[in-house]
């Protein structure tokens, strides 16, 4: 299922562009994505995919 413009929206604001331009999402902020915004984490996973933003800062220590 395509994600809409509202989520894809709010994961690219939640994001932070590094010095070298790319763009970064903590995982606690996929966390509060999903409890402000009702995202569910995968679709959070998706739109990064689909964005290329990079999820750091894992929780469980899968990315860095």
């Amino acid at each position: 299922m395509k994600a809409s413009k509202d989520e894809r929206d709010a994961v690219i604001g939640a994001s932070r562009v590094t010095a070298e331009g790319r763009r970064q999402l903590p995982c606690s902020a996929a966390f509060a994505l999903r409890h402000r915004h009702g995202i569910a984490l995968k679709r959070i996973g998706e739109i990064c995919d689909r964005e290329d933003i990079r999820i750091v800062k894992c929780r469980l220590g899968c990315f860095r």
